[in-house]
């Protein structure tokens, strides 16, 4: 199921209103994979269930269990608009992410490759962290997301001072 280590199981499913979820296009594969990685010793089965029409963090869930997430996706489909049938992305989460300073992060660069494996990078950058630290032991969008729309809205002390944008943390606002 895994690519390479660092590129997790991914699968785009379209749950049907009313279907059951043997019906859905990719729910088989899906729950495939979700019972290969049950089995694996020390493995937490954690899946991003995320919205294929959304962004900001909007509508993410992290999930573990397969009838969860199953009621999570028919919920979803039966409250769909106009008889139009959402698309959802699950993915495997990666349950030992590499980390700084203790948070998850991720890296956005803007970069193009081309047909040669030329690639070019364009700048700057930036990194986008977790406002809490790493752990398995919560669901919460502030420990598992990087979104920056998602972060701000932690108002809970984070080293003593409350969540706060990159830019007023560094001075810049």
């Amino acid at each position: 199921f895994m690519v390479a280590p660092f590129v997790p199981p991914t699968f785009v499913l379209r749950p049907r209103a009313g279907k059951p979820a043997d019906s859905w296009n990719g729910w088989a594969a899906f729950r495939a994979a979700f019972e290969f990685f049950q089995r694996q010793s020390g493995c937490r089965c954690l899946w991003l269930c995320k919205p294929a029409n959304e962004n900001r963090g909007i509508g993410i869930e992290v999930l573990s269990d397969l009838s969860a997430i199953e009621a999570f996706l028919a919920r979803k489909a039966a409250r769909s608009s106009m008889g139009l049938n959402p698309t959802w992305v699950l993915q495997k989460y990666l349950e030992r992410p590499l980390l700084l300073h203790g948070r998850k992060f991720d890296i956005r660069v803007w970069a193009t490759v081309s047909d040669d494996g030329t690639v070019r990078m364009y700048g700057p950058g930036y990194i986008r962290t977790s406002s809490e630290p790493y752990t398995l032991e919560s669901n919460a969008a502030f420990v598992h997301l990087t979104n920056y729309c998602m972060q701000v809205k932690n108002k809970a002390p984070v080293g003593g001072v409350a969540a706060q944008s990159a830019a007023d943390a560094a001075g810049k606002a």
